[in-house]
């Protein structure tokens, strides 16, 4: 984030001078002539020209429209592949790859330590599984998937 440049007394001083309405004097500093012009260009302003019924045209437009429901069959079919071929692809990397990982893992944390993170690790997924029996979901998003 940029640090904000400091202020300069002169330049505020000459904006607040514009903005107080008072007539140009004989001799008046330019730069409080300069913010006078953007002072009244800013009191000119006038505000959009909204229809009186603008709000009631909005939700009518909004109301109107044919909103298409996305029908989430073919996501949940493949969802349901997916969740069935984790299982598969993990019993195939720990199967390839198992022994050389445990070895490496005990070597680095130590015996001890690995055990006890697997057993964190199975007692996670053993509370996240009550958990889904006891909400009734049959899929990770959560509720039940409509066949």
């Amino acid at each position: 984030m940029k640090p904000h440049p400091p202020i300069d007394e002169r330049e505020w001083q000459a904006q607040e001078r514009a903005m107080r309405r008072s007539a140009p004097g004989g001799h008046e500093d330019p730069l409080v002539a300069g913010y006078r012009k953007v002072a009244a260009a800013a009191r000119a302003a006038s505000p959009p020209e909204l229809p009186e019924d603008f709000a009631a045209q909005v939700a009518a437009l909004v109301g109107g429209e044919a909103r298409a429901v996305p029908d989430g069959r073919l996501e949940r079919v493949l969802l349901r592949i997916l969740l069935a071929l984790l299982p598969v692809a993990l019993a195939a990397v720990l199967v390839l790859f198992g022994a050389r990982w445990w070895q490496a893992a005990s070597g680095v944390l130590g015996e001890d330590a690995l055990r006890w993170l697997l057993v964190a690790l199975a007692c996670a997924v053993v509370s996240w599984g009550i958990d889904r029996v006891r909400a009734g979901a049959d899929y990770p998003g959560g509720g039940h998937a409509a066949a």
